[in-house]
């Protein structure tokens, strides 16, 4: 499988070749495919579960170590790498991180790279992931006191969501268009 990537390393290649081969194994046995550490081997296995390649069944005996599949490449992991960072994938990223937040640590943690985020902007895409049912509401808002707290419900991987300018919102993990988000939040009083 001819594989080109910005963001995985020479051994992440090499562990991902040898996943391909084998299918499911551990990090002991990958260590031994590929004649590595077992360390090093486990490193990879995490970049690349991260990037959709691997996944670690649920019904499995741990006795042994976790056992991990191939799983094939995954959109995420093929699409090439942009030097500009947006400002949807910092919120997006601060969210997966997160247990709990609020617009304002959002906007703190996320404001990076030369990205300066707004309160407002902040808070609409809070309130269209909501709506949306990505996030879901721990603390609702009280003007001038204390803003909405949220919990990320449904991370669909490390993309962010895309609020297009059509009542569209696209999923660059699972390739799903929503298209019930409202053109005009506030038209619910009609």
């Amino acid at each position: 499988m001819a594989f080109e990537s910005t963001y995985l390393s020479p051994t992440d290649h090499q562990v991902l070749a040898a996943a391909a081969e084998l299918k499911t194994f551990t990090a002991v046995q990958m260590a031994a495919h590929v004649g590595r550490e077992v360390v090093t081997c486990r490193r990879s296995i995490f970049t690349l579960k991260g990037a959709g390649f691997l996944i670690e069944p649920e019904d499995q005996d741990y006795r042994n170590g976790s056992v991990y599949e191939y799983v094939g490449p995954a959109r995420t992991a093929t699409r090439t790498r942009r030097n500009k960072v947006t400002a949807a994938e910092n919120m997006w990223r601060v969210m997966r991180v997160k247990k709990n937040f609020n617009p304002i640590d959002i906007k703190v943690q996320a404001s990076a790279a030369g990205i300066t985020l707004q309160d407002r902007q902040v808070r609409d895409y809070c309130r269209k992931l909501l709506e949306l049912g990505y996030l879901k509401v721990i603390q609702t808002r009280i003007p001038g006191k204390r803003e909405a707290e949220y919990r990320l419900i449904r991370d669909t991987g490390p993309i962010p969501p895309v609020m297009k300018k059509l009542p569209v919102c696209y999923d660059g993990n699972t390739g799903e268009r929503i298209s019930d988000v409202p053109n005009n939040i506030n038209e619910d009083a009609e």
